[in-house]
């Protein structure tokens, strides 16, 4: 699966024009993950590797967009990609590089995720996740993750700096943020896309998630919401 990434750009620019934003989005398209080693270390396609060109292409032009990434290798290679094409459309880009929680801090024993992925199917990994179902040894509960995650995107902007922050990161991340809005025990509910992703904006002392249509204040820089 991948996304319309022109619609995508389209929000980003139009919350950016009256908005300090950041950007949480899925790698580009990756090789099929067949077993535990390729979980780490499946790389992008050759369509892949153009979706993130292109989309670097589609940003901003008039604000420095600085991109952080996991330390998944696919997920450096988008970021290199996205970087690539801010550049060569006459954008402004900063490569800041990794940062461990936007790998997923919150899996504990990541040696287990490819089997219960396996046991449970994706769908199933997710409710069952959502539902307090896995020990707390082996990844941390949803809430917890995604408070940890939130605290770790306002450090990195600190400042409250006019700059696009553009995370790249993984699909189960980008399924902490959507759950608050959508309900992931629906059967309506999807799996991110390929280069899916949330905004979030900070107006006042709030910062806001955007998803699609939807938004919701889900951090106050004074009280906790979540």
């Amino acid at each position: 699966m991948k996304l319309d990434i022109n619609e995508f750009a389209d929000r980003i620019y139009e919350y950016s024009r009256s908005n300090i934003i950041s950007v949480l989005l899925r790698h580009s398209i990756r090789e099929n993950i067949i077993n535990r080693d390729s979980l780490r270390n499946a790389q992008l396609t050759p369509e892949g590797e153009k979706l993130a060109y292109e989309f670097g292409k589609l940003l901003p032009k008039d604000r420095l967009i600085r991109i952080f990434h996991s330390p998944i290798s696919r997920c450096k290679d988008t970021a290199e990609l996205i970087y690539q094409g801010i550049r060569d459309s006459h954008g402004s880009g900063l490569m800041i590089g990794e940062r461990d929680f936007l790998g997923g801090t919150y899996i504990l024993k990541g040696h287990l995720i490819f089997d219960l992925f396996t046991d449970h199917g994706v769908s199933g990994f997710v409710e069952k996740w959502f539902r307090g179902g896995f020990d707390k040894t082996i990844l941390h509960p949803p809430k917890r993750a995604r408070n940890d995650m939130i605290n770790s995107l306002i450090q990195c902007n600190q400042n409250n700096s006019k700059e696009i922050d553009l995370h790249v990161s993984h699909d189960l991340n980008i399924i902490l943020f959507k759950a608050v809005l959508f309900d992931v025990f629906s059967e309506d509910f999807k799996w991110p896309e390929f280069m899916e992703g949330v905004i979030f904006k900070k107006k006042d002392k709030d910062l806001i998630l955007c998803v699609k249509d939807k938004e919701k204040i889900i951090h106050n820089l004074a009280r906790k919401i979540i």
